[in-house]
C-alpha cells in the first residue's frame, strides 16, 4: 500500500528553494457584474502597476468560458499572478464581445443576443437547407439522365 502526500496549502506565495528563485504571488482582480442592464459587463479591477501588456484574455468557443491570466514582476525576485475564469450566459453574441484595459480595470462587454440575430439566423439557415435541397435534386436529376443516357444509348 503507498501513501501519497499531499502538497500543503501556502497562503499568497508560492516558495521555490534556490537562493535567487522568483516567488509567485497569487491574487484575484476584484471583479463586479452588471447582469440588470444589457449589455452584461464583467469588470475586473488590478492592483496598482498592472499595464495592458500584462493581461491575456482568452476565449474557449465550445465551452462559452473566458479565461484571464495576467503576470507582472515586482520587487526582491518576486511576480504578482492571477488567473480567473467565468462562463459566459447564454443569450450572449460572442461575436460582439469586447476587452477594453483602462487604469487598471478590465471592462469585458457581452452583447446579449436580440431577437433580430435569432431571426437572421434562422433565415440563413432555412436558406442554407433550401440550397442544398436544390443540390440534392439537381444531382438527382443529373444523375438520373445519365443514367438514361447510358440505359438507353447501350
Amino acid at each position: 500500500m503507498s501513501t501519497r502526500q499531499h502538497p500543503r496549502e501556502l497562503s499568497t506565495a508560492s516558495f521555490l528553494q534556490s537562493e535567487n528563485s522568483i516567488v509567485y504571488e497569487d491574487f484575484q482582480p476584484n471583479i463586479e457584474g452588471k447582469e440588470e442592464e444589457a449589455p452584461y459587463i464583467a469588470l475586473f479591477r488590478f492592483p496598482a502597476g498592472f499595464v495592458k501588456e500584462q493581461v491575456r484574455i482568452i476565449y474557449f468557443n465550445p465551452t462559452r468560458r473566458i479565461r484571464i491570466q495576467g503576470e507582472r514582476t515586482l520587487e526582491d525576485n518576486r511576480k504578482s499572478q492571477f488567473d480567473a475564469s467565468f462562463l459566459v450566459p447564454e443569450n450572449c453574441d460572442t461575436e460582439k464581445m469586447q476587452a477594453n484595459f483602462e487604469q487598471g480595470i478590465l471592462t469585458i462587454t457581452m452583447p446579449i443576443k436580440t431577437a433580430l440575430d435569432s431571426a437572421k439566423q434562422k433565415a440563413v439557415k432555412n436558406l442554407a437547407r433550401r440550397q442544398m435541397l436544390r443540390n440534392v435534386g439537381a444531382a438527382v436529376l443529373v444523375i438520373g439522365a445519365i443514367g438514361a443516357y447510358v440505359y438507353y444509348y447501350k
